[in-house]
């Protein structure tokens, strides 16, 4: 072999090593963490009462080792609401009470470590006192706090069917408020609750 094969390949070999990290288990974690929406639902019981907003946030595996990708580290999942009166109006972004008495356009939920393969769940609670349409969208990683191994994925839904593929389907919860007290609830294969 002459000297320039030998600098190239191990050249490849310190690249190699040089993208491996000790993770848990005591395993070589060789892909980016990767967040993504993995459900969301709501839980209402009648008008003027409060709507609880279920999250859930999953680190999706490089790999079918879950071992071999990286925790993700401490990030916010950002929560936002449109509302409309009537179906064919315009969406209107809706200000949410951030709980310290201030109202932002985006709420930001802290998100633990998450390990490859689990998932992070929250739930968010609001008033909701107004008859109409209601929509939340969910991003995972708002803030871009973590390196991931795909960056356009965080406001998503993953597929059931594959745990590294997602929808192109935004995350999105679509809730309709009407006079008359009920209950429905709402996941990402069927996003509409209607209150009745």
């Amino acid at each position: 072999m002459d000297k320039k094969k030998l600098v190239l390949i191990s050249s490849l070999v310190l690249l190699l090593f040089a993208a491996c990290k000790k993770d848990r288990n005591n395993c070589e974690a060789i892909y980016l963490p990767d967040l993504a929406v993995d459900s969301v639902s709501a839980f209402t019981s009648q008008l003027s009462s409060s709507i609880s907003i279920n999250l859930a946030i999953i680190n999706i595996p490089g790999s079918d080792d879950s071992c071999q990708t990286q925790v993700a580290g401490i990030t916010h999942t950002g929560l936002t609401a449109f509302y409309r009166e009537e179906p064919n109006m315009p969406w209107e972004e809706v200000q949410l009470n951030d709980g310290s008495g201030g109202f932002v356009s985006m709420l930001l939920i802290t998100e633990p470590k998450i390990w490859a393969g689990q998932k992070s769940e929250s739930t968010i609670a609001f008033d909701i006192n107004t008859v109409g349409y209601y929509k939340f969208s969910v991003i995972a990683d708002a803030l871009m706090e973590v390196d991931e191994r795909d960056e356009t994925n965080n406001g998503g839904f993953q597929r059931p069917s594959s745990r590294r593929e997602l929808d192109d389907v935004p995350a999105e919860l679509l809730i309709h408020v009407a006079e008359t007290p009920g209950k429905q609830t709402a996941t990402k294969s069927s996003p509409i609750i209607v209150c009745q």
